[in-house]
């Protein structure tokens, strides 16, 4: 008999896992106004720092889903997760520093790698197959859950407070994680050495090409993320209406992920990588929008280009799990090297194109980026 109540547990787990891992580059994305002047760097600085969190889960992700097939995913994600609560730590007491900042985010950058690997081996391990989009779903809502509760921070608790006090929380948040992670998730046996690490039955070429949708996608999302407040502040916003703006853009992809996830256990056969390329191309004419940086049209723009168009992880890790079911840390460790190395270069790229020529012209870069996702992530899928 399935134990579902065991199955909601993990799915809980698998949530706040992804909350706590990403939390690090949510909150310095959102108060990203506050750390320019705290920190007195440029938008090009700043956009260089938020992306070593996603440099430093690049890095880790060539070498991390081995590690996480070999010791299993409650250790991956037990260890993971203790290092980013050192990282919050390290932020509140040497935060001001810009160098040590940026070490702090890398290393909790490759905290994360460790941690999502872990949870899809998690659900694909134990879920049933006809709640496994669903499952993973919820699990990618962490994400945008993230970011909204790094909006809400900026004013309920940075300009009431201080910056410091959210990581202080995001560093209680994350050991509660840990706690429930321990009595729950189910403990695996060190596999032996010279015993396979889990088997690919997709092409390396097409994850590769996977990967590279992820590139073209995950760097649009980043962008946008990372310096919607800072551009919404640019066009006539407060930074309180800012912060909300990009809560108000990650609450409709949290439901577009969870709703797209039941939709797909029950029509398991629909085309996940054509509904996915689909969020993207809608999604890239919200960033078309966006370049007008008009008051009018500003939350239209957030919520096409955040809400739909942050709307495929789920999609996308479905399609290649599914693919992959006897070797899902190491398939989702090649497509996530992409993801990685896209939000990586979308914060660094926008900013460079802000210093240079204001939001406005900006907003193109996402656009291009999307619009190209959505034509890869449709051939690539095909080729799973």
């Amino acid at each position: 008999m399935v134990n579902l109540h065991g199955n909601r547990k993990l799915v809980l787990v698998s949530v706040l896992t992804t909350i706590s891992s990403i939390h690090p580059a949510s909150l310095t994305g959102a108060l990203g106004l506050i750390l320019r002047d705290e920190l007195r760097i440029s938008e090009t600085t700043f956009g260089f720092l938020a992306s070593l969190f996603f440099l430093g889960a690049a890095v880790s992700s060539i070498f991390t889903p081995k590690l996480v097939e070999k010791f299993g995913a409650k250790s991956a994600i037990t260890a993971g997760l203790s290092s980013t609560i050192l990282v919050d730590v390290i932020i509140v007491l040497a935060g001001l520093s810009t160098e040590i900042f940026g070490l702090a985010l890398f290393a909790a950058g490759a905290a994360n790698s460790a941690n999502q690997v872990a949870v899809n081996k998690l659900l694909s391990d134990k879920m049933q197959s006809d709640r496994l989009a669903s499952s993973i779903s919820i699990k990618q809502s962490g994400m945008p859950t993230a970011a909204m509760l790094a909006g809400i921070a900026v004013p309920a608790i940075a300009l009431t407070y201080t910056w410091q006090v959210a990581y202080v929380l995001g560093a209680v948040f994350t050991a509660t994680t840990i706690f429930l992670v321990r009595r729950i998730a189910p403990s695996q046996k060190i596999v032996p050495k010279g015993q396979s690490l889990g088997e690919l039955h997709s092409s390396k070429s097409a994850l590769w090409f996977m990967a590279l949708g992820g590139v073209l996608a995950a760097g649009s999302a980043g962008a946008g993320v990372n310096w919607l407040t800072s551009a919404a502040e640019a066009a006539g916003f407060g930074k309180d209406i800012s912060g909300l703006m990009l809560s108000a853009g990650s609450l409709l992809a949290i439901g577009m992920r969870l709703a797209t996830g039941f939709v797909v256990d029950a029509k398991p056969n629909i085309n996940v990588t054509k509904l996915a390329a689909s969020y993207l191309a809608l999604g890239s004419f919200g960033a078309l929008i966006l370049t007008q940086q008009s008051t009018s049209t500003y939350l239209v723009g957030v919520l096409l280009a955040i809400g739909l168009g942050w709307s495929w992880p789920a999609l996308f890790s479905f399609a290649v799990i599914k693919a992959n079911p006897k070797g899902v840390a190491r398939a989702t460790g090649i497509t996530q090297l992409g993801i990685y190395v896209g939000v990586l270069s979308g914060p660094t790229g926008m900013g460079i194109i802000i210093d240079s020529y204001g939001y406005s012209t900006a907003w193109m870069y996402p656009f291009i980026m999307m619009f190209a996702a959505s034509g890869m992530v449709l051939w690539a899928g095909s080729r799973l």
